[in-house]
């Protein structure tokens, strides 16, 4: 991925600070380097830190931490830009894309026939290999060719912190934090945005975003990082 970034001239806001693991007790840190003994056979650089190297690694990340682990290869970006980016590139290399459209049937005579409706044209069929990433929508897919893919959706809450000053900017950690106490997750993205995730919700394909499940985000930002201003929070 990150070759044909490179390659391909895509701008995804990339940082490579690594992510960090926080804990806030002993039995926490206890049960994690457990954990780790396995990550480590499997062939990730994922390291013990005390709290003075946690200060060390990211210095806008105050709290009374027991111990850490840090893993120095991770790194994140926006995945937004990624895919734009990569779809221009598709194009250049003489690819085609065809936006908001219904496939309405899927067969196979000899090659695949896949049927589509959209806002331009109805009824339109291409013939062709058929490669299917569409999440828990895949199940729809192998169902017109009589298969069964047992996917299930699971929903995921983020905000993100838009940092519209300096102080802000200043406030925020560049280095990706994971607070196992609160199972909440974060990223940086480019300078002015700070990604804040958490929460697995079993919920069908329901797309509702329910306060209760990104207020405790907020809260979180508020409590760990008080320079960091959530005047403008997407949810």
């Amino acid at each position: 991925m990150f070759d044909i970034a490179e390659r391909e001239g895509i701008d995804f806001d990339h940082v490579r600070h690594g992510i960090l693991h926080v804990y806030w007790d002993k039995p926490g840190f206890d049960h994690a380097t457990k954990v780790n003994q396995l990550l480590v056979e499997g062939g990730l650089d994922r390291r013990p830190v005390t709290a003075g190297e946690i200060a060390s690694i990211e210095p806008a990340l105050p709290g009374a931490f027991y111990g850490g682990f840090y893993t120095p290869s991770d790194s994140t970006g926006d995945i937004h830009k990624y895919t734009t980016g990569l779809a221009r590139a598709c194009e250049r290399h003489r690819g085609s894309f065809h936006y908001d459209a219904s496939v309405t049937k899927i067969e196979r005579r000899g090659r695949f026939r896949l049927t589509y409706s959209s806002q331009a044209a109805t009824a339109q069929v291409i013939e062709a290999a058929i490669v299917v990433c569409a999440g828990s929508n895949g199940r729809d897919f192998a169902a017109m060719l009589g298969d069964r893919l047992n996917i299930y959706p699971v929903k995921g809450y983020s905000i993100t912190v838009h940092l519209e000053d300096d102080a802000a900017r200043e406030a925020a950690p560049w280095v990706s934090i994971l607070d196992d106490r609160a199972k909440i997750v974060t990223s940086r993205l480019g300078a002015e945005r700070f990604r804040v995730a958490g929460t697995a919700e079993f919920n069908g394909q329901n797309r509702d975003i329910r306060d209760d499940r990104v207020r405790p985000l907020v809260d979180w930002t508020r409590q760990l990082f008080p320079g960091v201003n959530t005047n403008r929070v997407v949810p």
